[in-house]
């Protein structure tokens, strides 16, 4: 990790603060700096000089909200985590929170988080790494070449579109699933790597906001138009053909590239399914899942896109995509929800030039 990390927790239970102090540890970084604060006592820090803030977002009589939205205000503050239970209650606010500035959460610990302690430092690490030490993005005059391009023709019509999503992933998609089409024409599958206790809770809340059916994996689900679809943690989703259905696969599979589940596993499996009847974005994330997904999808005539480095929260694995070649286009994320949907109206309007007069 980067030398020198400063974070600040901000909580009113010394239960959270031992909590958190005990997982930094487990990482064995001396370069990591912990401080505790109570909301009263904000004022006495410089944001400016922080690399990230936990925010616990479980205080009550609305401190998270109101210290939330002082943060937010200031010119010049570091990224926010926070620190969330696997509720429904807790996940409207947390999304509630990712809408007003915060960007991403993480595990609040507390007696009733029964996760795995390995898992819970992997998850850990993996969002104060990518939030803390960003790659550098390339030069200018590559990220315009794609910036300026447009696919106007497809090479097939689009009958799926996937999501890859890692660190930062739950704002990313609540960019995007408000803004899919209200008239189901095409079904959305998505990895969103999030906390195993999150996953339901979250889906759920989802489900609320969103103008389509959201629904968790699970084995042989139909995949239909107008559902989007979630990969449940600890398993592998992936697709199958049978016959004239498109099938989940859903599998208690090994680990692909460092992740469960993971996207280059369902990247691959449409490859084979769909070929170039497939859309599929990868939008968020440390390491390199998705990246090899994306070399197989463009080998079948799939059309894949990125999420534009410059709105993303965690970069790396689109960066990869752009310094291999594989995007036909790089979108910002607040125009990402559009472009797919006028991808999808491409594909239609062709659908009805092909098909015969009656």
């Amino acid at each position: 990790m980067a030398a020198g990390i400063s974070i600040l927790l901000i909580t009113t239970e010394n239960q959270v603060t031992t909590g958190i102090a005990r997982l930094l540890r487990s990482l064995h970084d001396a370069s990591l700096r912990l401080a505790s604060c109570h909301p009263d006592e904000i004022g006495d820090y410089d944001f400016s000089a922080l690399s990230l803030i936990l925010l616990d977002n479980e205080m009550a009589d609305g401190a998270s909200a109101s210290v939330l939205a002082e943060i937010a205000a200031m010119p010049a503050h570091p990224p926010i985590l926070l620190l969330s239970d696997p509720s429904i209650e807790s996940m409207r606010t947390m999304l509630d929170a990712l809408e007003a500035g915060a960007d991403d959460f993480l595990p609040r610990p507390s007696e009733n988080l029964q996760m795995d302690p390995d898992i819970l430092s992997a998850c850990i690490s993996e969002k104060v790494f990518s939030f803390t030490r960003l790659p550098a993005l390339p030069d200018r005059s590559t990220l315009s070449k794609l910036e300026g391009k447009r696919i106007k023709t497809l090479p097939g019509t689009i009958s799926i579109v996937a999501l890859g999503l890692g660190t930062g992933g739950t704002k990313a998609i609540m960019n995007i699933v408000p803004q899919l089409p209200k008239r189901p024409r095409i079904a959305c599958l998505a990895v969103l790597q999030a906390p195993p206790p999150f996953l339901p809770p979250l889906s759920a809340v989802l489900a609320e906001r969103c103008p389509v059916e959201v629904h968790l994996a699970r084995h042989h689900l139909d995949i239909t138009p107008g559902r989007l679809i979630l990969a449940s943690s600890a398993m592998q989703m992936g697709v199958i053909k049978c016959d004239d259905r498109y099938l989940i696969e859903h599998t208690f599979s090994d680990i692909v590239s460092g992740q469960l589940p993971s996207i280059d596993y369902l990247f691959r499996t449409i490859a084979d399914a769909y070929g170039k009847e497939a859309l599929c974005v990868l939008m968020t994330g440390s390491g390199s899942d998705g990246v090899s997904g994306l070399r197989l999808l463009k080998s079948r005539g799939a059309l894949v896109l990125g999420q534009h480095p410059e709105t993303n929260a965690a970069p790396e694995r689109v960066l990869q995509a752009v310094e291999l070649g594989m995007l036909a286009e790089l979108i910002p994320l607040p125009r990402l929800a559009k472009r797919i949907r006028e991808i999808v109206n491409i594909s239609e309007a062709k659908k009805k030039v092909a098909k015969p007069a009656k």
